[in-house]
């Protein structure tokens, strides 16, 4: 599958759409700790090609996102630590990339352009 392909370019539309959101969060800790492996899974996912685990980890994201009331007495929340920001902005970057990230087609570089 490459990245001109409609599913691909729907889900990495929304997977933008929820690390653009991301960057505004405030959460706990543990909530952070949560979308860190979240990250880790999507960017797992998308290094392989597997459009189905990519949607799943956003989809997991979004489930994340911050809730409206804070109960009394529950930790502080917080704005994204170092590496998740970090995380996020290589996430950013690899889905903004001309062509999908990815194991290369059968062959490599050099053989698809004619030269070794």
């Amino acid at each position: 599958m490459h990245s001109d392909e409609p599913e691909y370019l729907e889900a990495a539309a929304e997977a933008r759409n929820v690390l653009d959101d991301m960057a505004q969060w405030r959460l706990t800790p543990a909530r952070w700790a949560h979308v860190e492996a979240m990250l880790d899974s999507m960017a797992a996912a998308l290094l392989a090609g597997d459009l189905h685990a990519m949607r799943a980890a956003v989809g997991e994201l979004e489930l994340v996102s911050p809730v409206r009331v804070v109960r009394i007495g529950s930790s502080p929340e917080m704005d994204p630590p170092e590496i998740v920001r970090e995380r996020r902005n290589e996430l950013v970057h690899a889905l903004g990339t001309a062509e999908r990230p990815g194991p290369p087609p059968q062959g490599g570089a050099d053989e698809r352009s004619g030269t070794r």
